[in-house]
């Protein structure tokens, strides 16, 4: 063929088991990456939102060692420590709801997922009488147009935490239940 000027490719055939198994596997529940994560926690329904590129897992370990060493600068230890006070201070890691993080949005551009986090706490921490949140800080600054839509990233954020609740079989407070929380509102 190469006489006559025709240039012969080798591909990879098209074969049963080429397109029947895909032997990549499943990533678990807790190992997403570039994510904007919320969780809660056990002891008054205050959530906290946050982002991360890496595994949620390692992101988890590392606010769990920052209980555990007793970081001040951590927003989990403080609330743990305002919320537990001295009388368990060794089940600090155990207050927070690790297994069951709603994922908020996930984005792999660094710059867009910390504009979506911030979006997210916009939202979540605009008008309410009660904290819901216990973040330290609002994340980067963002246009006050973004307030016109805090009611509708709620909803829809809330939409995806119960769906994700109901695929794991937990049942979650909503916010006004949560609001409502007799148990350490001023945390």
């Amino acid at each position: 063929m190469k006489k006559e000027g025709i240039d012969v490719i080798f591909t990879k055939s098209h074969t049963l088991q080429n397109e029947l198994c895909h032997l990549k596997p499943l990533r678990g529940r807790l190992e997403r990456k570039d994510v904007v994560y919320m969780v809660d926690c056990k002891l008054c329904q205050k959530s906290y939102i946050g982002e991360t590129a890496q595994k949620f897992s390692d992101r988890a370990a590392q606010h769990k060692g920052c209980i555990r060493n007793k970081k001040r600068k951590n927003v989990f230890f403080m609330h743990i420590k305002q919320a537990l006070g001295r009388k368990h201070k060794n089940k600090g890691t155990e207050a927070m709801f690790w297994d069951g993080v709603s994922y908020l949005d996930s984005e792999r551009n660094w710059r867009r997922r910390k504009i979506k986090e911030s979006i997210y706490i916009n939202a979540y921490d605009a008008s309410l009488e009660v904290k819901d949140l216990m973040n330290l800080e609002k994340g980067c600054k963002i246009d006050a147009c973004w307030n016109e839509f805090n009611d509708f990233i709620k909803n829809e954020a809330e939409k995806r935490r119960s769906a994700q609740a109901k695929k794991l079989g937990i049942q979650r407070p909503t916010p006004k239940q949560r609001r409502r929380s007799p148990r350490l509102n001023n945390v």
